[in-house]
C-alpha cells in the first residue's frame, strides 16, 4: 500500500468519524459506489474504532490484523494527539473541581477521561464531546436532556453528577464504574450461565422500567453500555444519544439515527418516533447475546447490519445452545417483533415472560375482562321522549351504584352513552368497551307510577343471564334503583361465579325525588355546552337547591356550570369564577374531604393563574375518589403544560380504562406526545377522538393543531376550516382561524372578543402564540406566550426545543429572555434524585 492510498484512507476515515447515524451511512454509501476498495478499508477502521474493546480495553489487535501496521500507527497517533488536546482544553477549565487523569476510552462522538471530583474525593468518568462534533451539538437540547437524565436515581443506573461546557466542549460527568462492560465479558468468556443472564436482565429491565415511568428513554441499550461491578449490572449513558443530537438536524425530527445500528429497533433505523418498546427490543437483543454468545443481528458494516435487521430471520437460540428451552423461541419472536405493537408493552412484562420461558412455560401475556360491566342508557318509553332525562339519570345512578362494588370495573357514563340510539350489536359493544357483560333496560312513567325493566346480557353469546321488572310510585325511585343494582350484583355473583361484594351500602347523591328530578334535568342541559343550555341548567339547579340547599352534589354541579361559562369562552366574566369559588368553599364547609369541592377549587384555580394550587386540589380530589375522571383530565392537561407529562401516565391509563369511549380521553395520548416533544406521534390519537365526536370544537382545534405541529399542513387546514361553522365570536373558531392564518390562508386574526376569552387560559394563550409566530407577528406571539407562562406554562423543553410552530421566535431577543426566565422555573420543579435506601441485585 503506497503513501497516497494511506493518505486517502486516513482522510476518508477522518471524514466518516466526524459524522454519525444516517449522515455517516450516506457518506459510506457514496464512497462504496465511488471506490469499493477504499470503502472497505475505511469501514474496517470504523468497525474496530467502535468495537467494545476499543472503549475500555485499548486492544488494537483487530485493527492490526485488518490494516497495515503503518496505518494503524498513524491512526493511533492521531487519536493520541486528539486526546492530548481535549484533555488540555478541559483540564484548564475544570481544574477547580476535577483532576483529569488519563483516557478511559472513546466512541464516535466523545472521549472519556478518568477523573477525581475534588469536593468528594471520588472517581468519576468525564465524557467530553470530540472537537469535530462539539460545534454541531445543540447546546439547548444537550442541557434539557442531561437535566432530565440527572433526575434518575436507581441502583442499576450509573448516576449522572454534573454537566457543562469547557473551552467550547460540552461534557457530562458520571460515576466511574470499576470493572468490565458486558460486551468485554462476553468477548472474553462467551455466553453466560442462564441464572446470571436472568439476574442481569432483571436489573437492567428494572432500570428501564423506572426510567420509562418517567418517560425517559435510553435509546442505546447495548452490551457496552451495561457495566459489571461487584456482580452488579449497571446501565450507563441514559438518554445521552438524544442529548447529542446535532444542530444540522431539525429540533422536532432528528436527522441522525440515535443509537447503535446492531441494537436498534426497526423504527429507530427508519428514524421514526420511538417509545419504551424500542429500548425493550434492544434489551431482547442483549438477552439473546447473553444466552448464546452470538449477536442476534449479523453483519460487520453498517449496511450489512441494517440488511440483516430487515431481511434475515434471527436463528432460534437453541441453534447456538441446544440445552436452552424451546419456549424461548416464542419469547424472542415477541420481544424482537418488527412491529412495536406486538412487543412487550413494559419492562415488567418482558422480565415476567423471560422468566416463564426459561422455566419452560409459553410466552403469554393476557388481560381479563371477567369482572367488568357496562350500563347502557336505558330506553325511554315516554311519548315524545319527554322523560329522556329520567331514563338517562337512572342509567347514570345505576353506574354510580355498581362503581361502589369491589372487584368490579364499571365503564363510565360517557363511553356507555356513546351507544345511545346507535344500531350496534351487543357483541360489538362488548368488544369496543372491553367488557363481557352489559346492563340494558327501559323506563316507562305513567302518571306517578314508574316501571324499570333491566337485563344483564353476556356480550359474546348475546344471551340474557338475568332480567327483572320493578314498578313503584315515582317517589320510590331511589328504592327502585337500589333494588335493580342489588339484583345485578347478585346475578354477577350467582351466574358468573364472581367474588363480587358491595364495599358499602349505597348512598343517594340527591336524596329527594323532586330535587333529583331537577338535578337530572340540569345534567342533561349541561352537556349541550351552549349559552342557553348552561343558563337553563342553572335554573334547574336553583330549583333543586331550593329543596336541598346544602346538597354537595347540587352545589358542585352549579359551580361546574359557572366555571364552564369561562372555560368554554361563552361568558368570560370573572364573576362566574367567583361564584364557582364561593360554591366550592360552601361545599368544603359542609364536607372538608369532598372530592367535589377540591375538584371545583382546582378548576377555578386554573383560570385564576394559580397552577400550583390547582394541581394540589385536583390531586386531593383523586386521593379521595381515584376514578374522578374530570379531576384526572384537567390534572393531565396542567401537568403536561408544566413540563411533567410523565406524572400523569397512571391517570391517563385509568381514564382510558374507566371511560374508553370518551373522545376527550382518547385524545390524551396525543396530547402527551406533544408535551414530550414527539409531534409526529400525536395526530393519530387526535384523529381517533375527532372521529368519535366530529362536532366537538375542542377536539377539532386540537387535532388541527397536532397535525400542524407534525408538519401535515394541508391536513391541518382541512381539519380546522369547519370551525368557521360554529357561532360567531366562539373562542375555538377564532383560534382555528388564527392557526390557518399562520399556515398561509388569508383569514383574519383574533377578534377583540375572542382574544379576551383566550387570555385567561394558558392552553389557548399557547395556541395563540403558535398562530402569531407562524404568521410572522413575533411581538404578538411573544406576548401571548408570556401570558401562558404567567398562567402556569412551565414546559421549557417544549418552548425551547420541541414546538415547531414556535420556531420563528427562536433566536429573537424577547423570546430568549422569556426562556432565560422560564428555565429556572422548570428546573426547580424537577424531582431531585434520591439514592437513599436503594439496593442492588447481585448477579449471584
Amino acid at each position: 500500500m503506497d503513501k497516497a492510498t494511506w493518505t486517502a484512507i486516513q482522510e476518508a476515515f477522518d471524514a466518516a468519524t466526524d459524522l454519525d447515524g444516517t449522515a455517516r451511512l450516506a457518506f459510506l454509501a457514496e464512497l462504496r459506489a465511488r471506490d469499493p476498495d477504499l470503502s472497505a478499508h475505511v469501514e474496517a477502521l470504523l468497525r474496530s474504532d467502535a468495537a467494545p474493546h476499543s472503549l475500555f480495553d485499548g486492544n488494537t489487535g483487530e485493527r492490526a490484523a485488518l490494516l497495515s501496521p503503518l496505518l494503524v500507527q498513524q491512526n493511533d497517533a492521531r487519536r493520541a494527539d486528539e486526546t492530548s488536546q481535549v484533555q488540555a482544553r478541559i483540564a484548564s477549565e475544570l481544574t477547580d473541581r476535577y483532576t483529569v487523569l488519563g483516557e478511559l476510552g472513546r466512541g464516535g462522538m466523545a472521549v472519556v477521561f478518568s477523573g477525581i471530583e475534588q469536593k468528594h474525593d471520588r472517581r468519576v468518568a468525564i465524557k467530553v464531546m470530540r472537537p469535530s462534533v462539539a460545534d454541531r451539538v445543540d447546546r439547548r437540547r444537550f442541557g434539557v436532556e442531561i437535566r432530565l437524565t440527572a433526575q434518575l436515581a436507581h441502583p442499576h443506573i450509573v448516576p449522572l453528577y454534573d454537566s457543562g461546557e469547557a473551552d467550547g466542549l460540552p461534557y457530562y460527568v458520571t460515576a466511574e464504574v470499576p470493572g468490565a462492560s458486558l460486551a468485554a465479558h462476553l468477548a472474553a468468556h462467551g455466553p453466560l450461565p442462564v441464572e446470571a443472564a436472568q439476574t442481569i436482565t432483571r436489573g437492567i429491565a428494572a432500570a428501564l422500567g423506572y426510567a420509562h415511568q418517567r418517560k425517559i428513554l435510553h435509546r442505546d441499550v447495548k452490551p457496552s453500555n451495561i457495566l459489571l461491578h461487584d456482580q452488579i449490572a449497571l446501565l450507563t449513558d441514559f438518554g445521552i444519544a438524544k442529548a447529542l443530537t446535532v444542530e444540522d438536524a431539525t429540533l422536532t425530527q432528528a436527522g441522525h439515527v440515535l443509537g447503535t445500528p446492531r441494537y436498534m429497533s426497526p423504527e429507530q433505523l427508519r428514524n421514526a418516533d420511538v417509545d419504551e418498546r424500542a429500548d425493550l427490543f434492544a434489551l431482547g437483543l442483549v438477552v439473546y447475546e447473553m444466552l448464546t454468545g452470538i449477536a442476534a443481528v449479523s453483519g460487520t458494516t453498517p449496511f450489512e447490519i441494517i440488511a440483516s435487521h430487515l431481511e434475515e430471520a434471527i436463528p432460534p437460540p437453541r441453534a447456538h445452545r441446544p440445552e436452552l428451552p424451546d419456549t424461548l423461541d416464542t419469547f424472542f419472536a415477541r420481544a424482537l417483533d418488527a412491529d412495536p405493537q406486538h412487543r412487550f408493552a413494559s419492562a415488567y412484562q418482558f422480565t415476567e415472560a423471560l422468566d416463564a420461558a426459561l422455566a419452560g412455560a409459553p410466552t403469554k401475556i393476557a388481560t381479563s375482562r371477567l369482572s367488568s360491566v357496562a350500563v347502557l342508557p336505558f330506553d325511554n318509553h315516554a311519548p315524545g321522549g319527554t322523560d329522556e332525562y329520567l331514563s338517562d339519570g337512572i342509567s347514570e345512578q345505576l353506574i354510580h351504584h355498581l362503581a361502589s362494588v369491589d372487584s368490579l370495573r364499571v365503564v363510565a357514563r360517557a363511553s356507555s352513552f356513546a351507544f345511545k340510539d346507535q344500531p350496534v350489536g351487543v357483541r360489538e359493544i362488548g368488544q369496543r368497551l372491553g367488557v363481557h357483560r352489559i346492563v340494558t333496560g327501559s323506563v316507562r312513567r305513567a302518571g306517578d307510577r314508574l316501571r324499570i325493566t333491566a337485563e344483564l346480557v353476556e356480550t359474546e353469546t348475546e344471551s340474557s343471564v338475568w332480567s327483572a321488572q320493578v314498578e313503584r310510585e315515582m317517589s320510590d325511585v331511589f328504592a327502585m334503583q337500589d333494588e335493580v343494582a342489588s339484583a345485578v350484583v347478585a346475578a354477577l355473583r350467582e351466574h358468573l361465579g364472581l367474588a363480587v361484594v358491595p364495599s358499602s351500602p349505597s348512598t343517594h347523591v340527591v336524596p329527594d325525588a323532586r330535587a333529583y328530578d331537577a338535578y337530572l334535568r340540569a345534567r342533561h342541559a349541561i352537556f349541550s355546552f351552549t349559552d342557553e343550555s348552561l343558563h337553563r341548567a342553572l335554573d334547574h339547579l336553583d330549583r333543586g337547591l331550593a329543596i336541598l340547599p346544602n346538597n354537595p352534589t347540587l352545589l358542585a354541579a352549579k359551580g361546574y356550570v359557572h366555571w364552564q361559562f369561562v372555560n368554554a369562552g361563552i361568558e368570560p366574566d370573572p364573576a362566574h369564577l367567583g361564584e364557582a369559588a364561593a360554591l366550592a368553599e360552601r361545599i368544603t364547609t359542609l364536607d372538608p374531604t369532598s372530592h367535589h369541592a377540591n375538584r371545583l377549587r382546582g378548576l377555578v384555580a386554573i383560570h385564576q393563574g394559580s397552577p400550583g394550587e390547582a394541581i394540589g386540589y385536583l390531586e386531593q380530589a383523586l386521593a379521595v375518589h381515584p376514578t374522578d375522571t374530570d379531576a384526572a383530565f384537567w390534572l393531565t392537561l396542567l401537568l403536561g403544560f408544566r413540563g411533567q407529562p410523565h406524572r400523569v401516565e397512571p391517570y391517563v391509563a385509568m381514564m382510558l380504562t374507566t371511560d374508553p369511549l370518551n373522545p376527550l380521553h382518547q385524545m390524551l395520548p396525543g396530547f402527551l406526545a406533544l408535551m414530550r416533544g414527539q409531534p409526529a406521534a400525536a395526530p393519530g390519537a387526535f384523529r381517533t377522538a375527532l372521529a368519535m365526536e366530529p362536532g366537538n370544537p375542542v377536539l377539532r382545534l386540537g387535532c388541527g393543531q397536532a397535525e400542524a405541529m407534525a408538519g401535515e399542513t394541508d391536513t391541518a387546514l382541512a381539519t380546522l376550516r369547519p370551525l368557521d361553522t360554529f357561532p360567531p365570536g366562539m373562542l375555538f373558531a377564532g383560534l382555528g382561524r388564527l392557526l390557518r392564518r399562520g399556515l398561509g390562508e388569508g383569514v383574519p386574526a383574533l377578534t377583540e372578543e375572542e382574544a379576551e376569552a383566550a387570555a385567561s387560559d394558558l392552553q389557548w394563550c399557547w395556541t395563540a402564540a403558535q398562530g402569531y409566530a407562524l404568521a410572522g407577528d413575533l411581538n404578538e406571539a411573544n406576548q401571548w406566550l408570556q401570558r401562558a407562562v404567567d398562567l402556569g406554562f412551565v414546559n421549557y423543553p417544549l418552548a425551547a426545543l420541541y414546538d415547531p410552530l414556535l420556531r420563528p421566535l427562536r433566536g429573537t431577543d424577547a423570546f430568549e429572555a422569556l426562556l432565560a426566565a422560564l428555565e429556572p422555573a422548570w428546573v426547580a420543579q424537577l424531582p431531585q434524585p434520591d439514592f437513599s435506601g436503594t439496593t442492588n441485585t447481585p448477579l449471584t
